[in-house]
């Protein structure tokens, strides 16, 4: 065979070192060396002293062309110095190949007392044949968990960046309940700690607990919404599967009292005709199975669900509003806010196919309101419809009492007319009630046997925006005890006030001017028969301002009761 020199232009063989860079430091203290070199050399790594081959590699490839190569070294031990010098160089062609010097740093040996094994713990007893391993240990290193005869136990671990590693394993059924396992951590190609743990596994469970009570295999669900129940061993999962392996309900685990229970809603377009293959997964075993076929009920339809009241687009009568309409016996009613709240109770169907349900609004609930009212039969929905209406105003509070300021009490008024003001709350409308004092004690039968209200009742009294009011009324000469209430409407239907205090005044006629003396006095009212700015009439208990004057016929006992306090 002929040999073929190196290029005059290249190092001879060609050798090359491209991992580690000279001066770097390395992740390991078990050190790879790489790089290129003819291929058909031989490569050795030779200490600083050149004493001692570390390694060797035979590089195949092409002779005389370029090749890659790997020499792993073996582990430095914990107490070499981390500096470290190598010699790389071989053989090519019967020839020695030019040492290279690689120098590099190891990293700190890997403390051993970080690795721990936390779970399980030696000499315990783990609930299930599916074991998990835990411990702590140095990031980025590898756990390995060995049975006594060195095969693994488990997949092997690593060690994330918070230090923990975890690997899990199924023992089977026929594997000995006495189990010991030797697990060790390797960091930098070293050991760097190890433990022995003995546990004991728990004994297989027989398949007779496994059992499904619903539903019955060949009965009729009386809902779409089906829940499948049974029993087995604790802690176990319970899998409910289509024919084709997909889940028909939710896993389930069995609980303390060795019950399981699922549900799942079949779709309304779900045959009526089901199979399930039922299935119990103990310690990561097949404890049991079952197979169920039960039927379905058919689909509700929608058309016979109604909502009857309230319309859609109208006024409520009151704050407390009933929904009522028609559905399918048994079914469900929801009455929900557009946010998905409940609006009101749900209600159930009647044999008659009626369903209702009552919800007062409170005062501060919008007057524009929206409901969203569905039907749920058989676990589906069958039927929806949107209600929009209107709530009436709340009642607003009631006004406190008004003041009399004039005339005040005891005031004699001369003259055929008298001033009446007051304070009270801006808005509200005045209603005053005027009563001879002599008939006071006879105010309240005197009020209910007046005349109703007349056909041209009297202007309304409105409290200005400062809170005053005032009117000017025509009466004859009497001794008067006057009353006032306020009300936040014309009529007096919302907000009336109590009574005020009353108050007692006199007026007498005027002195007439002498005849002749051409003082120029106008003629006075006359005294039989004056002007009611308020009746269009006379009558000894007079009533002036809020259009529902009737409201004022029991003021006349408040003026009695609190005339009396007055007088004792």
């Amino acid at each position: 065979m002929a040999l073929t020199a190196a290029p005059a232009s290249a190092a001879p063989a060609g050798l090359t070192i491209t991992s580690p860079v000279n001066g770097s430091t390395v992740d390991s203290r078990t050190v790879t060396i790489s790089g290129e070199v003819f291929g058909g050399s031989t490569v050795t790594i030779r200490n600083a002293d050149d004493t001692v081959e570390l390694a060797r590699t035979n590089v195949r490839g092409t002779f005389g062309q370029p090749a890659p190569y790997s020499v792993t070294l073996p582990a430095f031990a914990d107490d070499a110095a981390t500096s470290q010098t190598v010699i790389v160089s071989g053989f090519y062609g019967g020839s020695g190949i030019p040492q290279q010097r690689l120098t590099f740093s190891l990293p700190a040996p890997a403390p051993v007392g970080n690795f721990t094994v936390t779970a399980p713990e030696n000499g315990s007893t783990v609930e299930s044949r599916t074991v998990t391993f835990t411990g702590t240990g140095t990031e980025g290193s590898l756990v390995n968990v060995l049975n006594v005869d060195g095969s693994r136990a488990a997949d092997q671990a690593r060690v994330n960046s918070a230090g923990q590693w975890s690997t899990t394993t199924t023992y089977a059924d026929d594997a000995p309940v006495a189990q010991t396992v030797n697990i060790n951590q390797v960091t930098g190609g070293a050991g760097r700690g190890n433990a022995t743990v003995n546990f004991t596994l728990p004994a297989v469970v027989p398949v007779g607990n496994f059992t499904v009570t619903a539903p019955e295999n060949g009965s009729t669900v009386e809902s779409r919404t089906v829940t499948f129940t049974g029993t087995g061993t604790e802690g176990s999962l319970v899998n409910v599967l289509n024919v084709d392996g997909s889940r028909a309900a939710d896993q389930a685990r069995v609980n303390s009292a060795g019950q399981w229970s699922t549900t799942t809603t079949y779709a309304d377009d779900a045959p009526v005709a089901q199979t399930v293959n039922i299935n119990q997964v103990t310690g990561g075993a097949g404890r049991g199975n079952a197979t169920v076929n039960f039927t379905l009920p058919a689909v509700v339809p929608v058309g016979n669900f109604t909502v009857t009241a309230p319309e859609n687009g109208s006024t409520v009568e009151s704050r407390t509003v009933t929904f009522t309409g028609t559905g399918t016996e048994g079914s469900t009613v929801n009455v929900l806010d557009v946010d998905g709240n409940r609006a009101a109770p749900q209600a159930v169907v009647n044999g008659d196919d009626q369903w209702s349900t009552t919800v007062t609004y409170s005062d501060d609930a919008p007057v524009a309101q929206t409901v969203n009212i569905n039907q749920v039969t058989g676990g589906a929905g069958r039927g929806n419809a949107t209600v929009n209406f209107t709530l009436p105003a709340p009642a607003p509070a009631e006004l406190p009492a008004p003041v009399i300021t004039s005339p005040t009490e005891g005031q004699t008024v001369t003259g055929t007319q008298v001033t009446f003001e007051g304070t009270g709350t801006p808005g509200a409308y005045i209603g005053l009630l005027v009563v001879p004092t002599e008939l006071v004690e006879d105010a309240a039968p005197q009020a209910r046997a007046a005349a109703p209200a007349p056909a041209d009742p009297a202007d309304p009294i409105l409290v200005d925006e400062n809170g005053n009011w005032t009117v000017t009324l025509a009466l004859l000469p009497e001794n008067y005890t006057v009353v006032a209430i306020q009300a936040a409407d014309p009529e007096g239907a919302t907000g009336l006030s109590a009574a005020s205090e009353p108050v007692n005044f006199s007026l007498v006629a005027p002195v007439p001017a002498p005849a002749g003396g051409g003082s120029g006095a106008a003629p006075a009212a006359n005294p039989t028969n004056p002007t009611l700015a308020a009746t269009g009439g006379a009558d000894p208990s007079l009533m002036f301002g809020i259009a529902a004057l009737t409201l004022l016929a029991g003021a006349g006992a408040l003026v009695v009761s609190k005339r009396r306090r007055v007088l004792n």
